[in-house]
């Protein structure tokens, strides 16, 4: 039916193939807000960072709020260094 919302979401919370990024977008300050990511699947971590910084101009930056990644971001900004990046 057109105009209805699914009440059932697409995954659970918690779930092991929960997929997310929770990003923050400082249009003031022009900070991308990394906050959190979640991925049980190799390689699509990776994904969720480029759909959230590859749109951004070159005046932008990412900040990361938390990192208990173990490399993970470190890679990241080393495969995404078009764009300055702070950790907080």
């Amino acid at each position: 039916m057109a105009g209805n919302k699914r009440k059932i979401p697409e995954t659970k919370p918690f779930h092991p193939s929960a997929v997310g990024i929770y990003v923050a977008y400082d249009f003031e300050y022009k900070i991308n807000q990394i906050m959190e990511i979640n991925s049980a699947v190799r390689g699509w971590g990776e994904q969720l960072v480029r759909a959230s910084i590859m749109g951004l101009p070159q005046d932008w930056e990412v900040a990361l709020v938390f990192d208990w990644s173990n490399g993970f971001w470190d890679r990241m900004e080393k495969k995404f260094n078009h764009i300055p990046w702070m950790r907080a």
